[in-house]
């Protein structure tokens, strides 16, 4: 008996081990599977495979005066791939002045489109004539740096396809970006408007070939330089920072690495980049690179206005719309824009 009892402990341990093999294969399975995931992104998408869509799609609701559409799709294979689009009523959408292109902030690692749905801030845009275009896109550190610049560039090419549906102005398009967003939103701007940028991030310069217009380049708070993105002198947002770059660009000391270089937008300025409009806090956030972003524009005769508040103002203070500054830096934006498309 007690022989009979070492065989089946034996069994049960061999059969333990073979447990043990198979979840650590499976595992290993899964990694690997992942890290494909993530050399897909840096092979720009070659290979369509579509995730299974977890919202409904395109859902139509009322929005005060307008008309919002939810989780519009546009194809990629990686997560987040939709926007949404708040529009004037069909028969008055040919009277908008300009389409409004928004990027989220959120350091490349959190943040949402849905943030337009009930900010003020989107609605005063809509109330002064333009209709809004909110973009999302899949987030690190499980979707690093540049799988959501070339996720921008695929929303962009889709809105083109769908601009008589959406009955947007293509040839009027303003970006306004906050944050890590503005990043985001730089870096497409300059494929479109430099060969050689374009060439070295290896995204299309379609816009103008498709008869479109991006007229401006709205920066709140703006992350213009990822190789500074940990030095807003504040200890506590550095020390978040950090955690957020090293998630983004998956290096350790990605502040001295060629990608974040890649996202410092003042050394790959043409003339031909878009009037700009610069706005930031003193607290915590970008000051800095937008002043140095500004000099550069000044240098090359691109057209730039700037609004940095006196007042002791946080990071984002411009989507928050309850202090005057921010009030008045919206202000500023909308007469900025109208005075460019007019």
């Amino acid at each position: 008996m007690e022989k009979a009892h070492f065989k089946d402990q034996d069994k049960r341990k061999s059969f333990f081990k073979m447990g043990f093999f198979y979840l650590f294969v499976f595992v290993l399975g899964c990694a690997v599977g992942s890290g494909n995931t993530l050399a897909g992104a840096e092979n720009r998408e070659r290979t369509a495979v579509q995730l299974p869509y977890t919202r409904t799609e395109g859902r139509k609701e009322e929005f005060y005066e307008f008309e919002a559409y939810k989780n519009l799709p546009y194809p990629s294979s990686y997560p987040n791939h939709y926007y949404d689009a708040f529009l004037f009523p069909k028969d008055k959408r040919k009277e908008a002045l300009g389409t409004i292109i928004y990027v989220h902030g959120g350091g490349f690692v959190s943040g949402t489109k849905d943030i337009v749905q009930d900010n003020p801030y989107f609605l005063k845009w809509l109330r002064s004539g333009f209709q809004v275009i909110s973009v999302d896109y899949a987030l690190a550190p499980d979707y690093p740096y540049p799988t959501a610049l070339y996720q921008l560039s695929y929303c962009l090419q889709k809105l083109f396809e769908e601009k008589e549906s959406l009955g947007i102005n293509t040839k009027k398009l303003i970006f306004v970006a906050d944050s890590a967003g503005a990043s985001l939103a730089g870096q497409f701007i300059l494929t479109q408007v430099s060969k050689s940028y374009s060439k070295k991030l290896d995204i299309p310069s379609f816009v103008s070939k498709k008869g479109g217009k991006i007229c401006a380049f709205i920066s709140l708070s703006g992350l213009l330089d990822c190789t500074r993105y940990h030095k807003t002198g504040l200890a506590e947002n550095d020390k978040t920072f950090l955690s957020w770059g090293r998630q983004y660009f998956q290096e350790l000391s990605f502040y001295n690495g060629k990608k974040a270089e890649q996202t410092k937008l003042e050394n790959y300025l043409t003339k031909d980049f878009p009037p700009t409009f610069l706005s930031d806090g003193n607290v915590g956030t970008f000051r800095d690179q937008a002043i140095d972003f500004k000099e550069r524009c000044v240098e090359l005769g691109i057209p730039v206005v700037s609004y940095f508040p006196d007042s002791s103002l946080p990071h984002d203070y411009e989507l928050h719309m309850d202090s005057q500054e921010a009030e008045e830096s919206l202000e500023k934006q909308i007469r900025f824009v109208k005075f460019l498309l007019s």
